[in-house]
């Protein structure tokens, strides 16, 4: 048996994680857990989470890597990464594409965490919750909930997308 620990940024990609990825990966022997980002705690010990600011996931990744008997890996979006986040600063510098450029932001937090190898970041080039929109017939038919891909389909258009989304891929 191999647990993976994920590093997730918010809601949604703790959502895939439960939901999609988990089941997928138990047939295999891996058993994969989301922890959110945790981006404030009360004195009462409530917490708020969701967020990539870079103490907040520094801080939320250190107990996971504390974890020796798990593989670790993080489900962050690219875009929105604070400046401070290692492998940022000086990155416009850097020749290549965009997925070069994520390339560099993981290997950066790689170093930052302290290299362990059985800690493979995993940054998203493209907002996560894009994902999710690429066909929203399959997510409803995931959940069960056949009215959720007129809802996708309607934000879509709401916010400029394509007028037809390709639900047949």
């Amino acid at each position: 048996m191999t647990r993976l620990l994920v590093l997730a940024e918010g809601d949604s990609e703790e959502l895939f994680v439960e939901k999609i990825l988990s089941p997928h990966l138990q047939p295999l022997g891996v058993f994969a857990r989301a922890t959110c980002v945790v981006s404030k705690r009360l004195a009462s010990g409530k917490k708020f989470t969701g967020g990539n600011l870079w103490p907040n996931v520094r801080l939320s990744l250190q107990p996971l890597l504390a974890d020796s008997d798990a593989w670790v890996t993080t489900l962050l979006d690219f875009y929105g990464l604070p400046d401070d986040f290692p492998g940022l600063p000086g990155l416009p510098s850097l020749p290549g594409s965009a997925l070069d450029a994520v390339r560099h932001v993981e290997g950066a937090l790689s170093v930052t965490m302290g290299s362990p190898a059985r800690f493979i970041p995993f940054i998203a080039l493209h907002e996560f919750e894009a994902w999710y929109f690429a066909n929203p017939v399959k997510v409803a038919e995931f959940f069960g909930m056949p009215s959720v891909a007129e809802t996708m389909e309607q934000a879509s258009r709401e916010a400029g997308g394509p007028e037809n989304i390709n639900q047949d891929k």
